[in-house]
């Protein structure tokens, strides 16, 4: 054991690690409650993707994350290069389902619900 660590015993460092993860615990629960953005600087956030619908979770994650940081309150535009440019089509946006989330077609949805702009 080291020297300083003998001075306090273990039960002392027990109830130090308890007040750090309380603590620390604390802080985490007052950031959730804040509301969005609130006392936060906002960020102008350009997603870039080239993903195309034949991975199509990495295609939808565009979309995914845009949509967050403007549910967040962060000013997004979506950058669409290559053969991504295509999941623009309908017959292509329909048929692309990530793996584990929603359709591309609902994501997109709700992407247009944000006002996110599209550069495409």
């Amino acid at each position: 054991m080291l020297p300083g660590y003998a001075a306090l015993g273990v039960r002392k460092m027990a109830q130090c690690e308890a007040d750090w993860r309380t603590a620390s615990a604390e802080v985490g629960l007052r950031s959730l409650q804040k509301t969005r953005n609130a006392g936060w600087r906002t960020m102008k956030v350009l997603i870039k993707s080239a993903w195309w619908s034949d991975e199509s979770t990495k295609a939808a994650f565009a979309f995914l994350h845009a949509n967050a940081f403007a549910e967040a309150g962060h000013e997004v535009q979506i950058f669409l290069l290559g053969e991504a440019v295509n999941l623009m089509r309908n017959e292509t946006m329909n048929a692309v389902t990530p793996v584990g989330w929603p359709p591309l077609s609902q994501i997109m949805q709700e992407t247009i619900g944000h006002k996110i702009a599209l550069n495409i």
